[in-house]
């Protein structure tokens, strides 16, 4: 919460997504210089327009996104937090807006990805439901499947600005091959999207990162070599609350 003249506000929620894909998928165009890196996948980064830095794909939780949790992607007698699926939506809207890759299913027919995907660049949350009635034929009412999305806990890791809440930081795989062929290298807007091995991002400081940013990706570098082993690390990390090792914590210093 934040306080304005004497009153509580409530903050937007924001989510960030660590998105995944074996490296052997990546399409040699998008890798960067990821070749030398010793793990077996690669991370999704957006370098921004003004030369501030990359992140993760993300961005804040519309309304709109609370309204597809409560319909289209809201299954039928789901006992799911309404804010928890919303977040979801959210993650989801901006990979595809950012990245162009599709983390639900049914896909949308190839057609119309690009023109949708331009849609939302330029208007914005908003027309999101638009899009997926467009995808599903004209049906107004399109009911999608999200890809699995875990969140993990970022409790205790410094954040840039005391006054901005700690994002929802979810972690996924792209979920097939095929995907990585509508992956984009720009998002519509001057930025650039990389795919990199987690080693060959931190070698030499080359990559300017937000500490959020950096301290996950050294987690990945020291506890994930291969893809197959995600849900160990995944596991682990909530069962230590997400905290990371002292030497992550000295590598920002």
């Amino acid at each position: 919460m934040a306080t304005a003249a004497g009153h509580a506000v409530e903050l937007p929620h924001a989510v960030l997504v660590v998105l995944l894909a074996r490296a052997d998928w990546v399409p040699a165009e998008l890798r960067g210089d990821s070749e030398s890196g010793r793990e077996d996948y690669c991370v999704c980064l957006f370098e921004s327009p003004e030369g501030d830095g990359s992140t993760f794909p993300g961005g804040r939780v519309h309304s709109m996104d609370h309204a597809l949790a409560s319909g289209s992607f809201g299954a039928e007698g789901s006992t799911e937090d309404p804010l928890s699926l919303a977040l979801r939506v959210a993650a989801a809207r901006e990979v595809f807006t950012e990245a162009g890759i599709v983390l639900a299913a049914p896909a949308p027919p190839p057609v119309l990805r690009e023109a949708t995907r331009q849609i939302l660049q330029r208007e914005g949350p908003r027309v999101f439901l638009d899009c997926l009635i467009a995808w599903d034929g004209g049906n107004p009412n399109p009911v999608l499947t999200l890809c699995p999305l875990e969140e993990l806990s970022v409790s205790g890791m410094p954040l840039e600005g005391a006054s901005s809440p700690a994002p929802h930081v979810f972690i996924t795989e792209v979920p097939d091959a095929e995907e990585l062929n509508w992956a984009k290298t720009s998002t519509g807007a001057g930025g650039k999207i990389q795919w990199l091995k987690p080693s060959e991002i931190l070698r030499g400081g080359r990559i300017q990162l937000p500490p959020l940013e950096h301290l996950i990706i050294f987690r990945l570098c020291e506890r994930l070599s291969r893809l197959v082993d995600l849900p160990m690390l995944i596991a682990d990390w909530q069962d230590t609350g997400g905290e990371l090792s002292s030497k992550a914590m000295s590598s920002r210093l």
